[in-house]
């Protein structure tokens, strides 16, 4: 699969994060290069409450490959309280994800085909149970970097 394809779901998967995500992100990134970081986030949404992480995977071997990655190793220095994939529908089992991780599939017209929602708990410890303490200074980083391109002075 191309590039493209990838860029594509990333904003396939932003455009859910501000719509369709149970806690809906008014402020979203995707692919963003932000000074200080660790890593690019393909998709990172931010609300009031919380921040989503969205890793986008249009293969079988970089799925496999992202459990050596730094978020997986070390998740309190990763990004995102909640945290998916987002992969084109079947190319990852759902019994595959790590904990607490969700999934949005995606199908050959970057139609969401299926959601398992890692912020759509039935109550309140469900869905502190199911966060990750994310990388704060990280996520500074990547508002600032935001506000700074949209001109934002407050």
């Amino acid at each position: 699969m191309s590039k493209g394809r990838h860029h594509d779901l990333c904003l396939v998967a932003a455009k859910w994060l501000k719509n369709k995500c149970h806690y809906k992100c008014p402020v979203t990134a995707v692919e963003l290069v932000a000074a200080g970081q660790s890593c690019i986030p393909d998709v990172i949404g931010f609300n009031s409450d919380c921040s989503i992480l969205v890793e986008v995977k249009i293969s079988r071997s970089d799925f496999l490959a992202d459990k050596k990655k730094f978020h997986h190793i070390y998740p309190t220095l990763g990004l995102g309280n909640f945290r998916l994939y987002c992969a084109p529908w079947g190319l990852i089992n759902p019994n595959e994800l790590p904990d607490k991780w969700g999934l949005i599939e995606i199908d050959e017209n970057n139609k969401v085909v299926n959601v398992i929602d890692p912020t759509k708990g039935r109550d309140v410890n469900y869905k502190k149970t199911n966060q990750f303490e994310s990388n704060i200074n990280q996520e500074r980083w990547m508002m600032y970097s935001l506000l700074r391109r949209n001109k934002i002075n407050l």
